[in-house]
């Protein structure tokens, strides 16, 4: 029973700072990467797995998620208090998107987290519209079929309709829903091997195996490596020693065309964090 309970407890826990999460970058308090890189690594990994899905994917369909809540709020959804927004916004994403998680947790946990931050009035607003939302999915998806070509394209990609627009324009319907479709998919993690300090890369190769940690070794930039479940190459002593370092294979570009030599003296003008820079 204890256990039950404290899973409960660490997955409202972890809800909430989902809600908290995107309220803060809403809010341009913070950037979603710092918050989710200082914020959840006391979460267990089930939890941090969990918050960085759905802040990433609220922020990824947002454009989707909030028609779907304008056509369901009575009144001006852009008057709604962040915090509320948020919550609505995270508890439609994983009733589209996630299939883990039984419909009935999320809207429990969403009321709870209104009734938690406001009162029982608001707690109702939020029952009141995932529920309608449960009931009016067909609907609200064929009427997201019978918009206008743009704004259709807009809700369905997520994307500003200016920018959509734009490149429909510039390149055409197909490129632009590829490149929306590219905008939209979940990056994949890659880490980039320190030879400075790794000289023997065949044991971390080894260990990977030995751990059940798949990977894939990118063939154009091999010191970049794909990994298939961070959370358990986590667990490795390769991050916290400096060997490797989470970095996108596509900031290996740059570098290589400018190919830097020996003696020569480089100004890097975004070094931020420094990636490339380390590269």
């Amino acid at each position: 029973m204890e256990n039950a309970n404290e899973n409960i407890g660490s997955q409202s826990s972890a809800r909430n700072k989902i809600v908290d999460i995107l309220t803060r970058v809403d809010t341009r308090q913070s950037y979603t990467d710092k918050l989710l890189d200082r914020e959840i690594n006391s979460y267990s990994d089930e939890d941090r797995a969990l918050i960085t899905e759905v802040v990433n994917g609220v922020l990824r369909w947002r454009f989707r998620l909030d028609w779907n809540l304008n056509q369901l709020y009575v009144g001006e959804y852009d008057n709604l208090i962040p915090d509320v927004k948020n919550n609505l916004r995270a508890s439609i994403y994983q009733l589209i998107y996630l299939d883990r998680i039984p419909a009935y947790a999320i809207l429990n946990e969403a009321v709870e987290i209104a009734k938690s931050k406001y009162n029982q009035k608001t707690a109702n607003l939020v029952n009141a519209i995932l529920r309608n939302f449960l009931r009016q999915q067909k609907k609200l998806e064929y009427q997201e079929m019978q918009l206008g070509y743009i704004e259709r394209l807009c809700v369905t990609l997520s994307h500003p309709a200016w920018l959509i627009q734009r490149w429909v324009e510039q390149w055409g319907v197909d490129d632009t829903m590829a490149l929306c479709e590219a905008n939209n998919a979940r990056p994949r993690i890659a880490i980039r091997i320190n030879h400075l300090l790794l000289t023997d890369e065949n044991a971390l190769f080894v260990e990977m195996e030995e751990k059940g940690v798949t990977y894939e070794r990118n063939t154009d930039f091999p010191e970049f490596i794909w990994i298939d479940d961070f959370s358990e190459f986590r667990k490795l002593d390769y991050l916290r020693n400096g060997q490797v370092a989470v970095q996108d294979v596509s900031t290996g570009i740059p570098v290589r065309l400018l190919r830097p030599q020996p003696g020569e003296r480089v100004l890097d003008m975004c070094a931020a964090p420094g990636g490339k820079s380390a590269y």
